[in-house]
């Protein structure tokens, strides 16, 4: 067996212990006060000088100040929702919950810099770590940036668990080029004018636009688009009113836009806001369309997605590619300015838990037998592309 990944496989208890450990204190957005200080305390005792870079952010470096600089990416947040999946290390933080699994991708994280620690002399220049925030809001990566944790940095890699009883543990999956879509997150807010149920005629119901802005979004993926290139749209939220014999005053809907193509995702956003405003005025009502966060398709460099195939390969791992993801990740603007790849880990089986439910689901169980796995991987990746970037 490859030494990484038979010291990742001795290291397998302790991973599990920072796995549980974070997803029973599951936090959310930048604020990680619990997360950040259990990944700063876990890496002192490993003999790093870990740092708070940006909000909720936690980097470590490791190596020679010669050569090249890779960085390892993990993000730590988890989800703004409730937790079901009657585990024991269930979240104790009423609505936070770990369901994305980055607990686990953290946990991993925290298991190479164990392995790196341990065959620190194998290193051909820098190995960077960031613990990054807020990735499910989409800022996390850009205020990391904005801190300066890719001043020098060459190349990056980052990874994402999945469930299902098809991601089997041992394997890993990657796309060429565009591996993740683009996501804007938009918020429509439609103001019309309450009053009684019983009098409608007396006001201008803003659920009534809300469903009409609704149903008219459908029409830009249905009717609007090259059906060759793909779109979602969803509306993940519609919020409007407190009462049952009231007509609210105001209405809400909240979703994404997701896409791979610059073009596509500039008109969908610009025939949305035409559609909402548009259909606001026809009913005589206002709207207001914003769109509070964003980021870019996730582009996996060919030559990273090669090289970094063929190392985990090497550790003796199966390495599967997979089509592109309507799911996006703010790792996309770490890769729109270095060499980055983006790795998917089996973390499913055929277990009946693994079946149950997908990631972002109040019931999903990840396995975590997969963590040696994605320990070894980042290390052993880190190391060879070091060595082989070295001149």
């Amino acid at each position: 067996m490859n030494a990484y990944l038979k010291l990742a496989q001795e290291y397998a208890g302790e991973m599990t212990a920072h796995r549980r450990f974070l997803h029973t204190h599951a936090e959310v957005g930048c604020d990680l006060p619990v997360t950040g200080g259990y990944i700063i305390q876990q890496l002192t005792a490993l003999g790093y000088h870990p740092k708070r870079i940006a909000p909720g952010c936690v980097s470590a470096s490791i190596g020679r100040a010669q050569g090249k600089t890779i960085l390892l990416r993990a993000d730590c947040d988890a989800l703004p929702m409730q937790e079901e999946s009657g585990l024991p290390y269930q979240s104790e933080n009423p609505g936070a919950a770990h369901t994305c699994g980055h607990d686990m991708h953290a946990a991993m994280l925290l298991g190479a810099a164990a392995l790196l620690k341990a065959h620190e002399g194998e290193l051909n220049g820098e190995v960077r770590l960031l613990f990054q925030s807020d990735e499910e809001g989409l800022t996390g990566a850009l205020s990391a940036i904005h801190a300066g944790i890719l001043d020098g940095v060459d190349a990056a890699m980052s990874q994402h668990v999945y469930s299902g009883e098809e991601m089997k543990v041992g394997t890993f999956y990657v796309t060429y080029g565009a591996a993740m879509a683009s996501q804007d997150r938009f918020r429509i807010e439609i103001s019309g004018h309450g009053g009684h149920g019983a009098m409608p005629d007396k006001t201008i119901d803003p659920i009534n636009v809300g469903t009409y802005i609704q149903l008219g979004l459908q029409t830009i993926v249905a009717r609007e688009m090259d059906q060759f290139q793909p779109l979602v749209i969803t509306v993940g939220r519609f919020t409007a009113g407190n009462a049952a014999n009231v007509i609210p005053q105001n209405a809400v809907l909240e979703g994404t836009i997701r896409t791979f193509s610059d073009a596509v995702r500039e008109r969908a956003k610009a025939r949305l806001t035409q559609i909402g405003t548009g259909m606001a005025q026809v009913y005589g009502a206002e709207c207001n369309v914003t769109f509070p966060a964003q980021a870019p398709a996730n582009i996996n460099n060919d030559k990273m997605v090669t090289d970094m195939s063929s190392y985990i390969m090497e550790m003796g791992c199966s390495v599967e590619k997979m089509a592109p993801a309507m799911g996006s990740e703010d790792f996309a603007f770490i890769a729109a300015q270095v060499p980055s790849v983006f790795f998917a880990v089996g973390a499913g089986g055929d277990a009946p838990a693994y079946r149950l439910a997908t990631n972002h689901h109040p019931k999903v169980q990840f396995n975590e037998d997969c963590m040696p796995y994605g320990a070894a991987a980042l290390a052993w990746c880190a190391v060879n592309w070091l060595r082989d970037n070295s001149k």
